[in-house]
């Protein structure tokens, strides 16, 4: 179905509504708390009170929008009409909506226009409307919706308001895409493109573009498709907006995936996950994970497909997004169907078949035809009768005009033959438009006819499927109960985890020149990095602790700790000396004395000290780990500075001490460091990549730029692990000094 893949519909609206009535400004919470304070006055408060609910209604704050829009409520005169009764109204809609309480929310909306309507407040009307459209469409009331956004339209034309025109056009244009009708849903997108672009809003015109990516992509037009995804990625970067540059990487990734260019679809759906994992726009989200799904599935990776198709499957029925679900029923039906599952099948083929959208989007498509058929011979309409009206006029300045004599007679009969002659063109094609009408009106009802007998068979269908439905539905609320509370714990963790990391801007500002690949097995690591300056020299510590997911995520904790302590308070930058503190610490803090545990790290410490006459020095202290390192413009094997064959923490021979090694490198130099999860991940056939292929690969990549080295180790780890599922987590870090 059109537009049930990717609700960009969702950015728009939110757009549109993120738009400041008058009287609205832009303070910050603090301030408003202030005058709030310092004010007896019920004005004053009621406007105060409408900035903080615009502010949460902005953040999707439902608790503090209530709290503020019932506040305003209590206080607001409703005997007198003013644009701050009418801003506390279309809060009030605003609320309700966000609890799906759709009958409230337009009752209050209503309300709201009627106030913007009795002030003559145009602007404050069109919002209204546009926000009545998105009820309806959220509702899958398109009829509704379309003539409202229509009406925001014909205002916001009038107001001559750019922004405003764009954003009706682009809602249109939407509904449109959700049934079906792709040719005029790019119409009207490339109508709100034009306006984008002469505004010169970045923002828009990257979002608009991988709308009309994805009309191309339902019209099977791949070549254009890509080329206006590519376009939206460049824009989205330029306004700094992630979920823009989401969404379009994701629908680049699906125009991949389909030329069955796997690598770079693969690599651009992570790259999607990655940002719009951190976005507050769950309909979005819910399209990536669906298409992620199917990604998998057709290249057989049911662990991964199927991982998810269940993320996207909790979200979907959290959030009421019925096309995604239906598309996320079958995919698990398919997936189940192939690993052998058949019951399991059976279930979500029975769910998917029990959606019946297609039928209703039929009848919408119908009725909005017909609506917009009425709008464009209203217009038509009026047009003719202007023109009338005009050549009234001018017969009239003829007549007077025949007084002056003969010649002035003689050119008004050519102009009235003229005009007369318009006037019957004029008349025909009004004949034709209403021959048009009639025609349309009737093949209309042949399909209301088709209409009612698909629904006597849907009835049936329905019927069948409920009778199992009551345990069905008992038994997976139970298991999504469970599920929800341990997914919390471990979102929770990879919290606490994600904070623990050293932040981007800091490690950009020390290592100019860097890359990270940091993918854990689970959701949290047991693998971690520690980046700092002290001293004037940069420290570099990567770490691989015994275990993954939550064991792992423990102990990196623990080590995290310990290296702060160690560095940032004791003051410590000798590495040799930091991993024999950090030993006798951790065997401290997990008892080891006593106990024989195996809980440990092993652990790479790297010093960057000063660069003289274009040396760099360094200092290498290894636990169970190498430090990997090339001159530039070398050509010869890569060289390696090992590590002692000694972990931290465990059972751990005595006898043997960590040693510092030093070493003075050119600028330009590569270094290479991380844990083992790379080289032992196996592919498909059980077989590791492994330490030797691996110098091979870094030797091939340092000459190239930092960022394509990333990418082609990113690339190679996705090739590498096709078909199989990761076995450890992976820490790679590259440094250019």
């Amino acid at each position: 179905m059109g537009g049930g893949l990717f609700r960009y519909i969702y950015c728009i609206i939110f757009w549109w509504i993120s738009l400041p009535l008058d009287g609205w400004t832009q303070s910050s919470e603090a301030d408003v708390f202030n005058q709030l304070k310092a004010t007896s006055s019920d004005t004053v408060k009621l406007r105060l009170y409408n900035t903080l609910s615009r502010l949460y209604w902005a953040k999707k704050d439902t608790h503090q929008l209530k709290t503020y829009t019932l506040a305003a409520l209590r206080v607001a005169d409703t005997t007198q009409q003013s644009m701050q009764l009418g801003q506390t109204f279309h809060n009030a809609c605003h609320y309700y909506r966000l609890k799906t309480l759709y009958p409230k929310a337009i009752e209050y909306a209503q309300k709201a226009r009627a106030v913007f309507q009795s002030i003559a407040y145009t602007k404050g009307v069109g919002n209204v409307y546009n926000t009545l459209g998105e009820m309806y469409q959220d509702q899958g009331k398109y009829t509704k919706a379309i003539d409202c956004h229509f009406n925001a339209l014909r205002i916001a034309e009038k107001s001559k308001n750019a922004q405003m025109i764009s954003a009706s056009l682009s809602n249109i244009a939407a509904i449109y895409e959700t049934i079906e009708q792709y040719d005029k849903a790019l119409e009207y997108f490339e109508k709100a493109l034009k306006i984008d672009q002469k505004r010169k809003a970045i923002e828009s015109i990257g979002l608009t573009q991988v709308n009309i990516a994805q009309v191309y992509y339902h019209q099977k037009k791949y070549a254009q498709a890509k080329k206006y995804a590519r376009w939206s990625i460049q824009n989205a970067r330029k306004a700094k907006v992630p979920l823009i540059e989401g969404v379009a990487l994701k629908f680049l990734a699906m125009l991949q995936s389909f030329a069955q260019d796997t690598l770079n679809a693969t690599a651009n759906f992570e790259k999607s996950h990655q940002l719009m994992s951190t976005q507050d726009q769950a309909p979005e989200y819910v399209a990536l994970l669906l298409q992620m799904s199917r990604h998998y599935l057709q290249y057989k990776q049911l662990e991964k497909a199927k991982k998810y198709g269940k993320i996207a499957l909790t979200k979907s029925l959290r959030i009421g997004t019925k096309k995604e679900t239906k598309g996320i029923y079958k995919v698990l039906s398919s997936i189940y169907e192939q690993q052998g599952k058949l019951a399991q099948a059976l279930e979500y083929q029975k769910k998917y078949a029990a959606y019946k959208d297609s039928l209703l989007t039929i009848k919408a498509n119908n009725k909005l035809i017909q609506h917009e058929l009425e709008y464009m011979y209203s217009k038509k309409e009026a047009k003719i009768k202007s023109d009338n009206h005009r050549q009234i006029n001018q017969q009239s300045i003829y007549l007077y005009i025949i007084s002056f004599g003969l010649l002035t007679v003689s050119l008004f009969s050519f102009f009235l033959l003229k005009s007369s002659r318009k006037q019957n063109t004029l008349n025909q094609e009004l004949k034709e438009q209403q021959q048009e009408l009639k025609a349309v009106n009737k093949h209309l009802q042949q399909k209301q006819t088709e209409i009612e007998s698909n629904n006597q068979e849907l009835k049936f269908l329905n019927h069948r499927l409920k009778s199992g439905e009551s345990v069905i539905t008992k038994a997976y609320d139970q298991l999504q109960t469970r599920n929800k509370q341990i997914k919390n714990n471990i979102r929770a963790a990879f919290t606490i985890q994600q904070a623990m990391l050293p932040p981007v801007a800091l490690v950009r500002q020390l290592l100019p020149e860097h890359f990270i690949i940091y993918q854990p097995k689970d959701i949290v690591s047991g693998d971690f990095y520690w980046i700092n300056e002290i001293e004037g020299k940069i420290i570099v510590i990567f770490a691989d602790c015994t275990g993954h997911g939550v064991q792992g995520a423990f102990m990196s904790l623990i080590g995290h700790n310990l290296l702060d302590k160690l560095i940032l308070q004791q003051r410590n930058t000798d590495p040799a000396s930091i991993l024999t503190q950090l030993n006798e610490q951790v065997l401290t803090a997990l008892h080891q004395q006593d106990a024989r545990s195996i809980d440990g790290m092993d652990i790479g410490i790297l010093v960057l000290g000063k660069t003289t006459e274009g040396q760099k020095q360094l200092v290498y202290a290894g636990a169970k780990r190498p430090l990997y390192y090339l001159r530039p413009n070398n050509h010869e094997e890569i060289q390696v500075l090992k590590g002692v064959r000694k972990s931290i923490g465990g059972t751990q021979a005595k006898n043997k001490s960590f040693v510092n090694h030093q070493l003075a490198l050119p600028t330009g130099s590569m270094l290479y460091m991380g844990t083992d999860g790379l080289a032992d991940q196996h592919d498909y056939q059980r077989k590791k990549l492994g330490s030797l292929r691996l110098r091979n690969i870094l030797t091939e990549l340092h000459t190239l730029p930092i960022e394509e080295q990333e990418t082609s180790l990113f690339a190679l780890i996705q090739r590498h692990m096709l078909n199989t599922e990761q076995r450890d987590d992976i820490l790679w870090i590259g440094i250019r000094v």
